[in-house]
């Protein structure tokens, strides 16, 4: 068991309580039909997102803005840098750091481009991120993102990111931080 969010980072949200796993996202009592139970999450991941790699996202438009995978790779781009500095730094650690980051070989791609742009882009990420440490129960697979399969397990996918990146001393999420801390 991961963790149960219930705070207030929307107002919204102060009625809802959110568990959060690595085989489920589920929203207890959502009340209206039309609330989005991941907005929380999308919310969340989008600020982490600005503050890792300037990526500025809508939560209302989080996933057509990730489906180039021009900002996954950046991601893993970014964590990979991070996590090597941080064992440069610290020898004695012996956590291991992937060999090399994600290549964002269309780093122009658009949710327009061709969709072999996006989906190469997107399962580089996905193999650096078997390589960073993220269980296959916690991972996408290139479809959930490109085609919208299965928002919740890419909403999973990028908080266990998140998570793996603490050993290396790297910012989580803000849902990730209050998790440690109920722990």
């Amino acid at each position: 068991p991961h963790c149960f969010f219930s705070s207030g980072l929307a107002q919204n949200r102060k009625r809802l309580g959110f568990i959060a796993t690595c085989s489920t996202v589920q929203c207890k009592d959502a009340g209206s039909s039309g609330y989005d139970p991941l907005l929380p999450f999308k919310e969340d991941l989008a600020e982490w997102l600005y503050k890792m790699i300037r990526a500025e996202i809508e939560p209302e438009h989080f996933f057509p803005e990730l489906q180039s995978g021009v900002y996954v790779c950046k991601l893993g781009i970014h964590m990979q840098h991070l996590s090597v500095k941080y064992r440069r730094n610290n020898p004695e650690d012996t956590s291991i750091v992937p060999d090399r980051p994600p290549t964002l070989k269309y780093a122009n791609a658009t949710q327009k481009s061709p969709s072999f742009y996006c989906r190469d882009n997107i399962s580089n990420f996905l193999d650096w991120s078997i390589e960073f440490g993220v269980k296959a129960s916690c991972r996408f697979e290139t479809d959930d993102l490109t085609m919208r399969k299965n928002d919740r397990q890419i909403i999973l996918h990028l908080m266990e990111i998140g998570r793996l990146g603490v050993r290396w001393g790297i910012e989580p999420p803000a849902l990730i931080k209050l998790e440690m801390e109920l722990e």
